[in-house]
């Protein structure tokens, strides 16, 4: 009996050894891997003394251009600007021309036909992506199409800080391995609703980040400018035929339908007069009686 105590003690003593040095182990490697994850990944903008220089290629530079112009043809310049756009490997984004019609008039040309004259002002707005290596060349570009530049600005904005700061971040909850214990012990406690919630935030937190780093590569890749070009008032002439000579009916027609309305008139003149007959009858009675009112006062007298 004494024999199989001292077997299950020591059997104990091992067991509780082996389940020590097993969470001795996991904990030492959890350190050990929370130590390697690089400080960050983001080190290309940074230097031993924080941020590299402002001049250096690796910030995060976000260029955006706006140019308002006149200039002497309006297609004639967005084409250009579109045809410089895809040889310096950018991408028309937006291309809108249009036509704004002031005074419009109609003169005589001919029997059957107009001259119509009509005052208008083209304007278009031109939006692209075009390298940001390129930008002043491109620039230069459209203002060698200007006849007259209203205004021009070029905005730069550093997201250097802000790449950064989310590439930290999305590294820091990689590595963060207080979260998975937690995960491990919220399973135990059957909380695993919140635990599932917890990493679908987590997962939508990173792809979030990770996007807008994309986004800000793009932007730093590439520069949006946008172009408003407008062309002095232009005056545009045609010849038009003229519908209301071309309605009108010919010469023998003409006559022809006088001639029925003459004739519905003189219907309805007759149709009018005898619609009145009563008048006429009291008519001719007055008359009648003045004509012969010396007889009649005769006759009124000898009686």
């Amino acid at each position: 009996m004494k024999k199989y105590l001292l077997y299950s003690v020591l059997f104990s003593g091992i067991a509780g050894l082996l389940v020590a040095c097993g969470q001795a182990t996991d904990y030492a490697a959890g350190n050990q891997q929370s130590e390697a994850v690089p400080a960050a990944s983001g080190d290309a903008v940074t230097a031993k003394d924080g941020l590299v220089d402002i001049t250096d290629e690796r910030r995060k530079m976000m260029k955006n251009a706006d140019v308002t112009m006149r200039v002497a043809h309006v297609q004639k310049a967005t084409i250009g600007l579109e045809r410089a756009t895809a040889a310096m490997g950018g991408l028309v984004m937006q291309s809108d021309i249009r036509n704004e019609i002031g005074a419009v008039k109609e003169l005589p040309y001919t029997a059957d036909s107009l001259k119509r004259v009509r005052v208008y002002e083209t304007s278009g707005l031109l939006k692209v992506k075009v390298p940001a290596a390129h930008l002043d060349s491109f620039l230069n570009l459209v203002a060698a199409e200007a006849q007259f530049i209203n205004s021009r600005n070029i905005l730069v904005e550093d997201a250097s800080l802000q790449y950064l700061s989310n590439d930290l971040k999305q590294q820091a909850e990689a590595g963060d391995k207080s979260l998975d214990r937690a995960t491990v012990l919220s399973r135990k406690t059957s909380e695993a609703l919140e635990v599932a919630r917890t990493e679908n935030n987590l997962e939508a937190s990173k792809i979030d980040r990770k996007i807008d780093n994309l986004n800000i590569q793009d932007k730093v890749k590439y520069a949006s400018v946008s172009i408003a070009v407008v062309q002095p008032e232009k005056v545009d002439m045609i010849i038009v035929a003229d519908v209301s000579q071309q309605m009108e009916a010919g010469w023998g027609t003409q006559l022809l339908n006088a001639a029925a309305a003459g004739w519905s008139f003189l219907k309805m003149v007759l149709t009018g007069l005898l619609h009145i007959w009563p008048l006429w009858l009291l008519s001719l009675l007055g008359l009648l009686l003045f004509r012969n009112r010396k007889k009649l006062l005769a006759r009124v007298k000898a009686a």
